[in-house]
């Protein structure tokens, strides 16, 4: 599969990213039940480097992340806050090398009964 815009049919052989063959990847996860309020849960996964080219709109080849969360559940609500590190597998990309990338990501839900 190639993403290329209208405009890069002008030039042949250019394109934004081209998907050249198929990955897989995985996230395991353990959950813990404390309290009747409180629960939380760890996870791990990881993305197999693939045959791909990376480029400014994939310039990572594969990646492992871990993960935590805990949620709070109360009479009305529940809250629930997750963190994930993400290690960016190495990759040259129009010529400048990305190594060592990491990412973390943040999230905060908040559901309310009524």
């Amino acid at each position: 599969m190639k993403l290329a815009p209208a405009e890069y049919a002008l030039a042949p052989g250019l394109t934004l990213k081209e998907f050249k063959s198929d990955t897989t990847s995985y996230t395991l996860g353990l959950g813990r039940k404390f309290s009747d309020s409180w629960s939380g849960a760890v996870t791990y996964g990881k993305e197999s480097a693939g045959n791909d080219k990376p480029s400014a709109l994939s310039p990572s080849n594969g990646y492992t992340k871990m993960g935590f969360g805990v949620t709070y559940t109360g009479a009305q609500a529940n809250v629930t806050l997750g963190m994930q590190k993400v290690n960016n597998g190495n990759a040259t990309a129009t010529g400048v090398n990305l190594t060592g990338n990491t990412s973390l990501v943040t999230a905060i839900k908040v559901g309310f009964k009524f």
